[in-house]
């Protein structure tokens, strides 16, 4: 059953989720407030069409079914054509094209997604929260509505949750670049100083390019070293002669 939504015109799905009751009361106070708003990058799920992704992707991404039927090819075809929109700046055809592709098929996971992006963008935290978790709940081997719920709990001050879910995104995506990057910022910001915080620094400083991320990074890395958190060589440091093994 499909509910209207009298605060954004979209349709919505039942109750939202415990943990976003208090999440609207406290958007006004937060927004913009606190939060690093370089670099932050919200994960939308890769497929084929007006993407900025690969298009070698031929293979179409299938959600969890649930209780209601819809038709999955029309809401990808619907929701493809909002990401062009987006990208082109028209907000309002785009929401009004996903609001379509979730009535062909509600349980279309990448649909919810990008609508919480329009939302969170919006600053309208609460509703793109709502959205992000039922991505989750749809798609839940994507790290990318994980992803996108940690930004969205971070931007409103609310930093254990956001690592909760950064944590999830990073046990599927240890490898992805905004995940690494998203959860040591966070974790950071905590004021966290264990070895999961230096590991990630260390990968944040292998695998990204971005210049303001690797200065943050190695910023960090320089505050945890002289506290002695960071005890092991700088990258780059050449081994002691005596530790070397040479052969015969």
């Amino acid at each position: 059953m499909l509910y209207a939504n009298s605060l954004s015109g979209t349709y919505s799905r039942g109750a939202p989720a415990k943990n976003l009751r208090q999440l609207g009361q406290i958007i006004g106070n937060h927004v913009g407030s606190n939060f690093l708003q370089w670099g932050l990058v919200l994960l939308l799920v890769p497929l084929p069409g007006c993407t900025t992704f690969s298009k070698t992707l031929t293979k179409k991404y299938q959600t969890v079914a649930d209780a209601q039927i819809g038709d999955e090819e029309a809401a990808a075809a619907l929701e493809d054509k909002a990401l062009c929109q987006l990208q082109k700046g028209n907000v309002e055809k785009a929401q009004q094209l996903l609001q379509e592709s979730l009535e062909a098929d509600v349980n279309y996971g990448p649909a919810h997604n990008l609508l919480g992006k329009i939302y969170y963008d919006q600053h309208k935290l609460y509703l793109a929260a709502w959205e992000y978790q039922y991505a989750a709940k749809l798609m839940p081997g994507r790290h990318e509505p994980y992803n996108n719920l940690g930004l969205t709990f971070e931007k409103a001050d609310r930093l254990d949750e956001a690592i909760g879910w950064y944590s999830k995104a990073y046990d599927l995506a240890p490898q992805s670049v905004d995940v690494i990057a998203n959860l040591a910022r966070a974790k950071a910001k905590r004021g966290d100083q264990d070895d999961l915080l230096v590991d990630l620094l260390d990968e944040l400083t292998l695998r990204d390019n971005r210049p303001r991320w690797l200065e943050w990074a190695g910023e960090q890395r320089v505050k945890l070293k002289s506290k002695g958190i960071i005890t092991a060589p700088e990258i780059g440091k050449e081994p002691n002669n005596n530790s070397s093994v040479h052969a015969n």
